[in-house]
C-alpha cells in the first residue's frame, strides 16, 4: 500500500484549498464578461449598454487607443479594472 508522505499531504492540501478559492471568486465574481484580447475589450466598451464594472480586464495587456472613436459617456466602473498586466496604454484617446 502506498503511503502519501507528510509534504505531498500538505502539497495536496494547498492545492484544494486553490483550486476551492478560485472557482469561488469566480462564483462571487462581479464581472460578466472576461475578454481576453484587446479586441475582444473593445467591442464591450463599445456596447454602451454594457456597465464598465462588469469587464474582467484582468488578461489584457494592450489597453492603447481601447476608446478611440467611442461615443460612450458613462465610465462607470472603469475604477475596478485590473490593469496590473498593461504594457500599453494611451486608453485615453477618442
Amino acid at each position: 500500500m502506498y503511503k502519501m508522505g507528510t509534504k505531498k499531504k500538505v502539497g495536496f492540501a494547498l492545492l484544494a484549498i486553490m483550486v476551492f478559492n478560485l472557482s469561488s471568486s469566480y462564483a462571487d465574481s462581479q464581472h460578466k464578461y472576461f475578454p481576453k484580447t484587446r479586441e475582444e475589450l473593445k467591442a464591450f466598451v463599445q456596447d454602451e449598454s454594457i456597465n464598465l464594472g462588469e469587464i474582467d480586464t484582468s488578461a489584457i495587456t494592450d489597453m492603447a487607443k481601447l476608446f478611440e472613436g467611442s461615443t460612450r459617456q458613462d465610465f462607470s466602473g472603469i475604477e475596478s479594472w485590473d490593469t496590473c498586466k498593461v504594457k500599453y496604454y494611451g486608453i485615453y484617446v477618442r
